[in-house]
């Protein structure tokens, strides 16, 4: 399949993007390629920023900013500068920042908490190994990534989270290669990068041009979804490359590399040839993998359907818990106010058309006599009291609501689509997942 290359790039918010945003960047997988920048809607179930700030503000995305971290005191607070908290509260974003400490013998961890971050300490040391640790620790729906050596743009996070939504991504890489980023990587190491990734290309069939790049966007799913096991910066190709032949819609964009600050913590000559030896072991992983009947049911699909299918559940909660405080609020206001018939005795003179008692129980029943009792309290009466506390109520509930609508047609179809072609299989049984005790999703 062949991909076109990227042309007649300009920056945006310090993101070098190629002309009209979109041409140029690369699909890979077995997602739609979009052509010409014509972007499409969020993902069912997803929010736009313009949808949250014409809720008022009333939902946030979570957002969980992984970064691994050995030895980075001194790069830290440059590193967390760098986070746009501020812009991605105003885009729709909750954002949590993980600094994942690997061993480290400096102040790195007291560094990291001092600046807000949430440490995870990773004793065995590698850099797959501090992943590992950071994602099963992540809370966030989304998780995006980088390194603690000033070299990835934080502060772009912001647009890539746009362009995920807007082209409806599951997993997004980085490329650091451009020329314009030449000055900050070495010669060596560059020609380094060009080969592994060739090399990457031509296994897995999947166009990225930058295999080595540690700067990722994705969402929680397809963690779930694949297999990763590289403890070292092998890490790095093979997520890439799991989420790639998983079938995950995959999108490669350009990004500024920055110089590294601090020490280079790169061992070139046995991490390059721990990372030739991940490529061709992964390679036969997957050609055994994909022999098996399970692996009928892309990894993909299930993982689709088992996330909105969690979502519409959550959902459903939701708008349970909302039906019952209503209940209460509502059985509240009623106990609160006082019986209309005792309050006002109501002489049958005062009725008009009767001149004494007879009929006005058959004429004037239980609800009208309330009702106009009610209208004796002109500054605040009971049914507008209840209607208010209802809506309330609802206006959080309709919110859960249209998430539920949007997210559960999506899970019942993916489910009954793979349950009619391929009969009742999960998520948590097919071979070599990571998280067998997901639990599956039922097909119905």
């Amino acid at each position: 399949m062949r991909h076109q290359s990227v042309s007649r790039t300009s920056v945006h918010n310090g993101l070098p993007v190629s002309r009209g945003v979109w041409r140029g960047a690369r699909v890979a997988g077995h997602g739609p390629k979009h052509r010409h920048g014509r972007a499409r809607g969020p993902a069912p179930g997803v929010m736009s920023s313009d949808c949250f700030k014409s809720l008022g503000g009333l939902a946030l995305r979570s957002l969980s900013i992984v970064i691994p971290a050995l030895n980075e005191a001194e790069n830290l607070p440059t590193v967390m500068a760098t986070i746009p908290h501020r812009e991605l509260a105003e885009a729709g974003w909750e954002a949590e920042v993980i600094v994942v400490d690997n061993a480290s013998t400096d102040d790195t961890a007291e560094v990291a908490r001092s600046l807000g971050a949430r440490v995870v300490s990773q004793p065995l040391r590698g850099y797959g190994n501090a992943y590992q640790a950071g994602f099963d620790a992540a809370r966030g729906e989304v998780i995006a990534t980088g390194d603690a050596d000033c070299t990835y743009p934080f502060d772009a996070l912001p647009h890539l989270l746009h362009i995920m939504d807007a082209r409806r991504v599951e997993f997004m890489t980085t490329n650091r290669l451009g020329v314009e980023n030449r000055s900050a990587m070495k010669p060596s190491h560059t020609v380094a990068n060009h080969a592994l990734s060739a090399l990457s290309r031509a296994l897995f069939r999947n166009g990225l041009r930058d295999s080595q790049s540690g700067m990722w966007v994705f969402q929680r799913h397809v963690w779930a979804a694949i297999d990763v096991r590289s403890p070292g910066m092998a890490f790095s190709q093979e997520i890439k490359n799991a989420a790639t032949r998983a079938g995950f819609r995959c999108l490669e964009v350009p990004i500024e590399y920055r110089v590294r600050g601090g020490q280079v913590k790169l061992n070139a000559l046995p991490d390059g040839v721990a990372n030739l030896r991940q490529l061709f072991e992964h390679k036969v992983r997957d050609n055994r993998f994909r022999t098996t009947p399970s692996r009928m049911v892309p990894l993909a699909e299930m993982a689709r359907a088992n996330d909105a299918a969690e979502r519409a559940a959550v959902a459903a909660e939701r708008a349970v818990a909302a039906v019952e405080q209503l209940s209460e609020k509502t059985a509240a206001v009623l106990e609160r106010e006082p019986s209309a018939a005792d309050a006002h005795v109501t002489e049958p003179s005062d009725v008009p058309g009767l001149s004494d008692g007879s009929g006005l129980r058959e004429t004037y029943d239980t609800s009208t006599i309330f009702k106009a009792s009610a209208a004796f309290d002109p500054e605040e009466p009971a049914t507008d009291r209840l209607d208010d506390e209802i809506d309330e109520i609802t206006e959080s509930f309709d919110l859960d609501a249209s998430i539920a609508d949007s997210t559960a047609p999506r899970a019942s179809r993916s489910a009954t689509s793979s349950a009619e072609k391929f009969g009742e299989t999960t998520l948590a049984s097919l071979p070599g997942q990571r998280n067998t005790d997901e639990v599956p999703l039922e097909m119905a």
